[in-house]
């Protein structure tokens, strides 16, 4: 990973997941990023008192979005790194527990565009994201995983007046126009949704 995206549809992804290490990512137009990924990522103490600290609502799973894009909102840098280098074993303890994974991204995603999204942006976009948590919720049930599904329906909806109360802060501190964050956002889900990319790529982008 050299950094965390996020996209129009909600679905934030690692920059560089899965490709080889051939320099594409080490020009200086690639530094300026989103996010940081959470397992290698350093932050300004002068940062965290203005933006706060990590949301532990999250727990796991799209956390780092979620700071990095209040620090974005509140007028502070992310920037890669390519010299750094860091080993990390991705899913290592999460692929032992079942569907941890799942709960954590599905519940997770939708609140980082709540919390974080601009207004303008938040209404543009809003009905992708939406779409997407019904196609996810779908896959569910075709699973048959339906005590997943209640079970993050349920502390979505239970969460959802904290999560809007937190972004009213959050955008109360915003310093950068909407049109900065809209130029982070990618058009198209991550590459390694396929499911996604099928249906998207049928809808219109604006």
């Amino acid at each position: 990973s050299t950094g965390e995206e996020d996209s129009i549809w909600g679905t934030p992804f690692s920059r560089g997941r899965g490709e080889a290490d051939k320099g594409q990512y080490d020009g200086g137009e690639c530094h300026s990023i989103l996010a940081g990924s959470g397992a290698a990522s350093l932050c300004r103490v002068d940062a965290l008192n203005d933006i706060g600290l990590f949301d532990e609502w999250f727990f796991a799973y799209y956390e780092d979005v979620d700071i990095s894009f209040r620090a974005r909102l509140a007028g502070w840098r992310v920037r890669y790194a390519p010299e750094a280098i860091v080993y990390h074993h991705i899913g290592a303890t999460s692929e032992k527990l079942g569907d941890f994974r799942l709960q954590h991204m599905h519940k997770n995603f939708p609140v980082v565009f709540i919390k974080n999204m601009p207004a303008g942006l938040f209404f543009t976009y809003g009905w992708r994201v939406l779409g997407v948590f019904g196609f996810k919720m779908l896959q569910l049930v075709k699973k048959l995983k339906l005590i997943l599904l209640i079970k993050l329906l349920f502390k979505i909806i239970i969460h959802l007046p904290k999560a809007f109360r937190q972004r009213h802060r959050i955008q109360r501190n915003r310093r950068v126009d909407p049109s900065y964050i809209d130029g982070f956002l990618h058009q198209a889900p991550p590459p390694t949704q396929s499911g996604l990319i099928k249906i998207t790529t049928k809808l219109p982008v604006k």
